[in-house]
């Protein structure tokens, strides 16, 4: 019997999202106050390669906010850091099963597989290398594809709950994450991971 395959979400999931924070020291503006400007922006074809980054931030100068892309990165690069337990748990999934991550985001996903999960999980596939962006079923038919496994192999790990449910309506094991204790014991009870 081949090895079950664990597909986890980076950011919220296995590691913090810093694109907040980022996204305020890189404008000098709060979050808040971009509220209905990043609603506006064109994130998900940047997200699926659809659009450069140069395009991307365009549409935040076309509204008339000047962005800093030195200090944003700088602040995206600082901002990451593992949600606590969650390298444990990969680590300790590591013998008994293949983990893959699996994220909505655009292609600075390469640099942060490189710096964060180099050698320690089987692959790394996001909406960038897909053009298909979660919830959407032609993710998962992607993944799984990508993956060259079935729905029913493959064990799904995502702290937004839409796409938990997405992956559980194409056959996917599905797990809404809320801690890592919590990933690891439903783990654990599907029979993936030693007590």
């Amino acid at each position: 019997m081949s090895r079950p395959v664990v597909v986890l979400d980076m950011m919220d999931t296995i590691l913090s999202d810093p694109y907040r924070e980022a996204i305020e020291q890189g404008t000098g503006r709060s979050i808040t106050d971009l509220r209905d400007l990043l609603l506006g922006t064109r994130w998900p074809d940047f997200e699926c390669n659809r659009i450069t980054e140069r395009e991307y931030l365009a549409t935040f100068r076309q509204a008339g906010v000047d962005v800093d892309v030195e200090a944003f990165h700088r602040a995206r690069r600082d901002g990451y850091a593992w949600i606590d337990g969650m390298d444990a748990l990969i680590d300790d999934l590591r013998p008994d099963a293949e983990v893959v991550v699996a994220s909505n985001y655009p292609d600075w996903l390469d640099e942060v597989a490189d710096e964060w999960f180099r050698h320690r999980v089987d692959g790394v596939i996001g909406s960038c290398h897909l053009g298909e962006r979660k919830p959407d079923p032609a993710f998962f038919e992607s993944l799984l594809g990508w993956l060259d496994v079935t729905a029913e192999s493959t064990w799904f790990v995502d702290d937004r709950l839409h796409n938990v449910e997405a992956a559980a309506a194409l056959g996917m094991h599905a797990h809404h994450f809320t801690s890592a204790d919590a990933a690891r014991t439903w783990l654990a009870q599907e029979g993936v991971l030693a007590a």
